[in-house]
């Protein structure tokens, strides 16, 4: 019986290159990975043809989606690679590490670190070095500054035989052992736990078993049969567990960058895939791929220019005393070659070829919940496809008297009342304004998978769960500025069945609203709805009426709020006479018109009123036609 534990980087392209033919030369019989336990049933899931990396599990808790992890996978993630292998050669493969359901149970608040491995006692004495970046100072002894960059120069950006990784694994116990580096408690728990995991594949009869983890955890893995069951069911005896729901979600470079926050990140997955892909080739490749970039942007980028920047590239690694050149030499020689020191140029490379826009997918057929599958189902009808498969910003202009057009808007103002913000509008430019016309600016996010799932809860369609969202929100919301805006998204987003309710509660409001400046406030957003209700197919009659209703009120009580009111005050009230009267001048209800411009009027003939407010009022009468010079 053996069991080999292959100690790996998160994300590493070397080491998945390694791993691949460490596991075809051990050829082991069970295959244990690092990841949680309660996800073990969607391993074989990754076998499917339409699973794309950049995948990430999630495993949440169902009764509070705020409870949720990720677990990111790209094509050159070691562990993506081991379960590839093993799925391939029919190897049992199980998710060894501490579930999701064991440690959303765990305290919140950092546990005082402990001895990383119990079994040995304390060293008289460490060095806080050590403890704050033990590999920083490897990579010092080695020339580097940068422990990240060091890793990658010695095990991600050139070949390795199998046998780096029992070099691996002393490097690290001498590490954690003769260093006195200190754990936190979850760290030590989720290692007893893998430990347990071995015992168990041992157990079961398995003659070779290999355990993929990351590297610091492999000294600990290491001393499975060494350590005592004893100690490590003590330290996990008393832990409860959450019952949790897991699937596959699409991911993308951009999230998998450190850039988007994950912890376990790399800072250039699309360097990262290449060297995974094309290690032999990797920078004529990049330098290729960055010259057909910059000739899209009208550069003047040859074939002599990517022959040189390459030469530059291997020259800076050579004097660097680096194998093969790192991402750091690519871009200084392109910085230098290419771009001709312009650094906005060398920014839109990187965004491109280091980070990269690669996002994944997830086939229909893997179990999702019914407001994902409408979501997807009203993406095509609104032929959005396009925007909605790629991480970078784009823009959509949107023509509303086209039937996929119309269908795409209101679903891009029903998916923020979810809390789902794909997309922004923007502000239309002056020759382009009307009812029929929006812009947007719409970016893809990995979160929004989750926050689907907690979305469901409102109903199994986009249109009814933000139609039961807005209905919730109307019931809550007393007021009327903020009813109003809530009528203004059910419109927007032809939610028609939450409308009567909300026009019933925002008559409600503004019939118990006493104050003229909350009125006046809320009047041109339900006028702009009675305008452009047309636009959108969209019966705006309740609000018409509540308009109606509205206008001879702040008509009655508007020359009285005008009056005994300060500089400021008055400044604030002649903001919205100006947005007021704009709006009413669009309505097509003369008898609303007229009852506005005849209280203009009265005001612009009192000498009661702030005398700004009287002065607009002149104006205000004088531009209707309903002054003269002579009045």
């Amino acid at each position: 019986m053996q069991v080999r534990v292959f100690g790996i980087r998160h994300h590493g392209p070397g080491s998945a290159r390694t791993l691949v033919k460490a596991l075809e030369h051990y050829e082991p019989d069970c295959l244990l990975i690092e990841g949680p336990a309660d996800a073990d049933e969607l391993i074989e899931l990754a076998a499917m043809p339409g699973l794309k990396p950049p995948v990430a599990l999630l495993i949440y808790d169902p009764k509070s989606f705020d409870r949720s992890f990720y677990f990111p996978f790209a094509h050159f993630s070691p562990e993506w690679q081991a379960i590839q292998w093993g799925l391939k050669q029919q190897v049992p493969v199980h998710f060894m590490d501490l579930p999701i359901s064991m440690i959303l149970n765990l305290p919140s608040t950092d546990l005082q670190p402990q001895l990383a491995l119990p079994w040995e006692q304390e060293a008289s004495s460490f060095d806080a070095r050590w403890q704050r970046d033990p590999l920083g100072l490897i990579a010092q002894l080695a020339g580097y500054t940068d422990s990240e960059r060091w890793w990658e120069a010695a095990f991600e950006a050139q070949e390795n035989p199998v046998e780096v990784f029992p070099i691996i694994l002393d490097m690290i116990r001498a590490l954690r052992q003769e260093g006195g580096i200190r754990e936190k408690q979850e760290n030590l728990l989720r290692e007893a736990f893998m430990r347990k995991q071995i015992r168990t594949a041992v157990k079961e009869g398995f003659r070779k078993v290999a355990v993929v983890c990351g590297a610091w955890h492999s000294p600990a893995l290491d001393k499975w049969a060494t350590v005592k069951q004893a100690a490590d069911n003590a330290l996990l005896r008393g832990i409860k567990k959450t019952k949790t729901q897991a699937t596959w979600i699409p991911w993308s470079y951009d999230r998998l960058s450190f850039q988007s926050g994950y912890r376990s990140g790399v800072i250039s997955p699309a360097w990262y895939d290449l060297l995974f892909s094309r290690r032999d080739a990797a920078v004529q490749h990049w330098m290729i791929r960055a010259a057909r970039l910059l000739r899209k942007e009208e550069r003047d980028v040859s074939s002599a220019h990517v022959i040189e920047a390459v030469r530059l590239a291997e020259t800076l690694s050579a004097i660097r005393g680096l194998s093969v050149p790192g991402l750091e030499e690519l871009k200084e020689a392109a910085l230098s070659t290419f771009c001709e020191g312009d650094q906005a140029l060398l920014q839109l490379v990187e965004a491109q070829l280091a980070i990269g826009d690669r996002q994944g997918k997830v086939p229909g057929t893997i179990p999702q919940v019914p407001l994902q599958k409408d979501l997807e189902a009203q993406i095509k009808k609104a032929r959005l496809t396009a925007e909605w498969s790629t991480t970078e910003r784009v823009r959509k202009e949107l023509d509303l008297r086209k039937p996929a057009n119309l269908v795409a808007s209101y679903l891009l103002h029903r998916l923020p009342i979810l809390g789902l913000e794909w997309g922004s509008e923007l502000q239309l430019s002056g020759d382009l304004k009307g009812t029929f016309r929006e812009k947007w600016s719409l970016k893809w996010n990995a979160d929004f998978s989750i926050r689907l799932i907690e979305a469901g809860l409102w109903g199994n369609t986009i249109e009814e769960a933000a139609t039961n969202k807005l209905k919730d929100l109307a019931l809550k919301t007393k007021g009327l500025l903020e009813l109003t805006e809530l009528i203004q998204q059910a419109l927007k987003a032809s939610l028609e069945d939450s409308i009567a309710l909300l026009a019933a509660r925002l008559e409600q409001a503004a019939a118990q609203t006493h104050d003229i400046i909350q009125l006046l406030q809320s009047l041109p957003a339900l006028i702009q709805i009675v305008r452009y209700g047309d636009s959108r197919q969209t019966d705006v009659e309740l609000v018409i009426e509540l308009v109606e209703e509205m206008v001879p009120r702040i008509c009655i009580g508007l020359p009285a709020a005008a009056m005994g009111i300060d500089d400021a005050a008055a400044a604030d009230l002649q903001e919205m006479l100006l947005d007021a009267q704009q709006a009413i001048g669009g309505l097509s209800q003369a008898d609303t018109r007229k009852r506005w411009t005849d209280t203009i009027e009265q005001m612009a003939r009192s000498n009661a009123l702030h005398p700004l407010l009287s002065g607009t009022c002149v104006r205000l009468a004088y531009e209707r036609g309903t002054w003269t010079s002579e009045a």
